[in-house]
């Protein structure tokens, strides 16, 4: 069964990465006790018009999150609850660790993924930077046969 599948959306990566300095200042712990302690998971609502955008082109609603996950931690194991059916990430950062979905390791700078699959974060050299939609009312297999821009 397939968890992941890579998109090819022609972002401005550049434009991206000015946009996540922007959301970097909102941006709060993100996770449980254990997580937010190492003060190494940062999570940021930020939107404009460019986000809105990819969503519209990619045809998907979502929410939008930036992940800002600190160099030299591991995201463990876990299965997304209630917060959403399945994502659509980009990963901005350059080097960044692979998300291991069962026990394969998957590579990507943007992807749809089925996050009611458990997976994890390697530990990484360098901050990894995601812009996330998390959608919550359309199942991956839905949204994967929705989405638009599949590789």
């Amino acid at each position: 069964m397939t968890s992941i599948f890579k998109l090819n959306y022609p972002i401005d990566r550049n434009a991206l990465l000015i946009d996540a300095e922007t959301a970097r200042e909102t941006a709060e712990l993100h996770g449980g006790p254990k997580t937010q302690k190492t003060g190494k998971w940062l999570i940021s609502y930020y939107e404009n018009d460019r986000t809105n955008k990819i969503m519209e082109d990619l045809n998907i609603k979502g929410k939008t999150r930036w992940y800002f996950i600190g160099n030299n931690f591991h995201v463990e194991p876990h299965v997304d609850t209630g917060t959403a059916k399945c994502a659509v990430c980009f990963v901005l950062s350059d080097n960044a660790s692979p998300i291991t979905i069962g026990d394969e390791d998957h590579h990507y700078t943007q992807a749809l993924i089925d996050v009611q699959q458990e997976h994890s974060v390697k530990k990484s050299m360098e901050e990894r930077i995601i812009l996330r939609f998390t959608v919550e009312d359309k199942d991956f297999d839905t949204v994967a046969k929705e989405i638009r821009y599949k590789s």
